[in-house]
């Protein structure tokens, strides 16, 4: 029976597995692992690299690309907070309205957020609430503004606030049309 270096694809620990098996479970987080595909994850990935060419391509805009690197990340390092969250800018950013992919990019955060410690959880929780507030486009989502609160800023004023005015937006808009219609008419 000979031993091969692998990597455990669930939690990234360094294994030595038996070749002549299909299948053995991590000793360290006790997953399943197909051995075939754990003896093929490289363990000698350069992941400074790949976080640096992420981050480069959510600063050209290239989300695709970001998504990319972030994942062969992941591939090997499933706890990495950076990779989580080159995944979850890229996600939001990339999402041009779309709920679904506003919400992955969330729960890609959220991982980010909850595999980091002190420091990184309150810079992550301030990028994520402070681009919130920023940006108008949430004022078709403002559920997801509610979302957000719940996961970060339960002390945080600034995420209210924005829903009421996002609410008192929506509300003058709709008396405004109202008034433009009543205009109409009476003509």
């Amino acid at each position: 029976m000979n031993f091969k270096a692998a990597k455990c694809p669930s939690c990234g620990g360094d294994l030595q597995i038996p070749d002549d098996r299909d299948f053995v479970n991590c000793m360290y987080c006790t997953t399943l692992i197909k051995v075939r595909d754990a003896i093929l994850l490289k363990p000698d990935v350069n992941t400074e690299n790949l976080l640096e060419i992420a981050f480069e391509a959510v600063k050209q805009r290239n989300f695709e690309e970001a998504i990319e690197y972030a994942n062969k990340v992941l591939e090997t390092d499933i706890k990495n907070r950076l990779a989580w969250w080159v995944k979850a800018v890229a996600c939001i950013n990339s999402s041009s309205g779309d709920i679904y992919k506003i919400r992955e990019g969330l729960a890609y955060s959220l991982k980010a957020y909850n595999l980091s410690d002190g420091k990184d959880k309150a810079e992550i929780k301030e990028k994520m609430i402070s681009e919130l507030i920023e940006h108008d486009l949430w004022m078709s989502h403002i559920d997801y503004l509610f979302e957000v609160f719940v996961a970060y800023g339960a002390d945080d004023e600034r995420i209210p606030v924005k829903i009421i005015e996002m609410t008192n937006a929506v509300i003058s808009d709709n008396i405004c049309k109202e008034g433009a219609t009543i205009m109409i008419y009476r003509k």
